[in-house]
């Protein structure tokens, strides 16, 4: 615990109520009902740390992540009142966007006043929380198909499996299932290395639960980021998975020059380059605002980079970019997976508006400096003895 309080009871179990509240639901969604639980939860962690800031707590090291975060939601807080138009006066993708932000800057401060132990302890618990509602939807969703026609307006015995992929009762489809469990792998896989070994057991019950979202994207991207980590510091490995990944490349070009899903990507593309050869420049700054992607293109824009572009403009995408860059320098390696995982799948779908991303990401953040901190005091308690 930190030093500022330890010795202050009521601190503590404030922090570490705020702690189990705020890491283990933060992909606690649902869309049945009207508020999804990790909007609660997210509530109670905040009033628990309020109770323990009334005792002396620490703020943040790493505060080039968390500065760029507070401007960029400065930023979207600003231009939704004098700049973006929306539909409804509390449009739903700019709350969740703003929510992110808070959840990371939260995050980021609960972790800060928490010990490794319970930190491992509320990451053993999200992933496992996580397994089990997965494991609900997953079952829920499999045996609720939905009607062809309700998707296509006739028979299309060629992607007929797309029945099993919208009712998801946590989100929209289950692509975003995908993109969630593909991103715990990703946690998973950039722990610390003596950290790590504790929670391979996940694993296979998160493979299979991928495999069962049927998102090809999440798929693809888990595999690419297991193959990257075999390669790594082996160039002979290195030289395997590159030939490897070109034979793979080309074949799935072959397989994908019929897919609508694969070549919509390169029609989306065009309409995004022909937005911007006709947007104004301050269109082009500052963005349409998020969730407005549709209403500008026509059609949603799918990948992570159009999205930002034309959401959140010049501006917002150049902070995003500053954010992830951040987090993936004091994560010192560790936060590679996770971002990897994330930037893949964003090649197909994914939104830059999910808490439970930077909640890993504050986790990995922290537990990396704690692990290179430690290796530190090791290091110089045997340079003292060599010396002795």
């Amino acid at each position: 615990m930190s030093a500022l309080y330890s010795h202050l009871p009521q601190a503590r179990t404030s922090i570490r109520w705020a702690l189990y509240a705020i890491v283990p639901f933060s992909g606690f969604y649902t869309v049945k009902i009207g508020l999804s639980p990790v909007y609660l939860t997210f509530i109670f962690a905040v009033l628990a740390l309020v109770v323990g800031s009334m005792r002396p707590i620490r703020l943040w090291k790493d505060t080039t992540a968390i500065l760029c975060t507070t401007l960029f939601l400065t930023y979207v807080v600003a231009l939704f009142v004098v700049g973006w138009e929306f539909d409804s006066p509390l449009p739903s993708a700019w709350i969740n966007l703003i929510f992110s932000l808070l959840y990371f800057i939260v995050t980021t401060i609960i972790l800060e006043n928490s010990s490794r132990d319970r930190v491992i302890g509320a990451s053993h618990l999200a992933i496992g929380f996580s397994i089990a509602l997965l494991t609900i939807e997953l079952a829920y969703r499999l045996t609720h198909p939905a009607e062809p026609d309700e998707l296509w307006g006739n028979d299309r015995e060629d992607i007929f499996w797309y029945v099993y992929k919208t009712s998801s009762f946590m989100y929209p489809d289950s692509n975003s299932v995908g993109l969630f469990v593909a991103c715990l792998i990703g946690f998973i896989v950039g722990l610390p290395s003596h950290d790590r070994r504790h929670f391979t057991i996940y694993l296979i019950p998160l493979i299979v639960l991928l495999t069962g979202s049927l998102s090809r994207a999440s798929i693809f991207a888990v595999a690419a980021v297991f193959l990257f980590q075999y390669a790594r510091g082996s160039r002979a490995r290195t030289m395997l998975i590159v030939g490897l990944s070109v034979l793979g490349i080309l074949g799935l070009l072959t397989w994908f020059g019929t897919d609508e899903s694969f070549l919509s990507k390169f029609w989306i593309a065009g309409l995004v380059a022909l937005y911007l050869a006709q947007t104004s420049l301050l269109a082009l700054l500052i963005g349409v605002g998020p969730g407005n992607a549709e209403s500008a293109l026509g059609v949603g824009a799918h990948l992570l980079p159009f999205t930002l572009l034309v959401e959140v403009g010049v501006v917002g995408s150049i902070l995003s970019v500053v954010i992830w860059f951040s987090i993936w320098k004091r994560s010192k390696g560790c936060g590679t997976p996770l971002l990897l995982t994330y930037f893949l799948c964003g090649l197909s779908f994914t939104t830059f508006a999910i808490p439970w991303f930077y909640s890993m990401a504050a986790v990995l953040v922290f537990l990396a400096r704690v692990s290179s901190n430690a290796r530190l005091r090791t290091y110089t308690r045997l340079q003292r003895r060599s010396v002795f």
